[in-house]
């Protein structure tokens, strides 16, 4: 196993970095010594992030050749790149049947291909420094969520991913990993938790079962995350008994319907609140929204 990652004069680079665990990541990094690129596609929330080894990129991570020439310049101001980490994602909730075609798109857009554009430049200087290439799943991506079906195809993707990266890396000093998060208390974290189907639905599901809780705080997060980059770990879970939903996800799989009927207590949940979709004996509500 190669040596173990030190943040003191690292280069990283960092996606996803002008709010909530990007920003977390990028002020903790600053904090253990390295030389941060914050990329962020939101220039106003970039332009509030400070630190004496800071470079601000404004770019979005769907641009291949935008995150291509972030990489060159990265190399021509340091010489080297020790740590990528595509942290950028994006989430749009509703059930299936509701979802404009096009919002679902946008997610495997900026969750999938916008962590391979991230990672692709990286992955050459990084093998060479025998760095870490880092990319943030999630629990959505070890367990199915209702109305979350887009976003839970983007992290179980990143999860594969970054699985087969850290298979090929294996022939090289470098490595590779993933986060595996619960519902953290950032921006995203609320956005998610406040959606009337999902605020709703939280209250019918078991969350320590499904390792949901603790909610925990962007900085909680980024310092486990960089803690386990250091350690070159493949796996990074926050809250730590996602460990557990992890090591269970097969069971869990081979246990949807019962969940989703006994656990869950969906098809009721369902009907309540969203009527049938598609069906003469809907309550009269429109496909994806919610009974009032």
């Amino acid at each position: 196993m190669a040596k173990r990652i030190d943040f003191k004069n690292a280069v990283v680079l960092i996606t996803g970095a002008g709010a909530g665990i990007g920003r977390a990541l990028s002020e903790e990094a600053m904090r253990r010594g390295a030389h941060v690129i914050a990329v962020e596609r939101d220039a106003e929330a970039l332009e509030s992030l400070s630190g004496m080894s800071l470079t601000k990129a404004v770019a979005d991570v769907c641009d291949a050749e935008r995150m291509r020439e972030i990489v060159a310049q990265v190399l021509a101001d340091h010489g080297r790149l020790d740590v990528a980490i595509a942290n950028a994602g994006i989430e749009k909730i509703d059930p299936i049947w509701a979802q404009d075609p096009k919002d679902f798109e946008s997610v495997i857009n900026v969750n999938v291909l916008g962590v391979y554009r991230t990672l692709q430049p990286c992955l050459a200087p990084v093998i060479q420094s025998g760095g870490h290439l880092f990319a943030v799943s999630s629990i959505a991506g070890i367990i199915p969520f209702p109305f979350g079906a887009a976003y839970s195809t983007s992290k179980a993707a990143v999860d594969m991913m970054m699985r087969v990266m850290r298979l090929e890396l294996l022939a090289t000093e470098a490595t590779a990993g993933a986060a595996y998060f619960g519902f953290i208390a950032s921006e995203m974290g609320e956005r998610v938790t406040g959606h009337p189907g999902v605020a709703a639905l939280s209250k019918w599901m078991p969350r320590p079962l499904l390792g949901l809780t603790p909610y925990l705080t962007p900085q909680q997060a980024a310092e486990r995350v960089l803690n386990d980059i250091e350690k070159r770990k493949a796996r990074s879970y926050t809250p730590g008994v996602i460990r557990l939903t992890y090591a269970l996800r097969g069971l869990y799989a081979q246990s949807d319907d019962f969940l989703g009927r006994y656990v869950m207590g969906l098809p009721k949940f369902i009907k309540n609140h969203y009527g049938l979709p598609f069906s003469d004996k809907s309550d009269g509500t429109s496909p994806g929204q919610t009974r009032k």
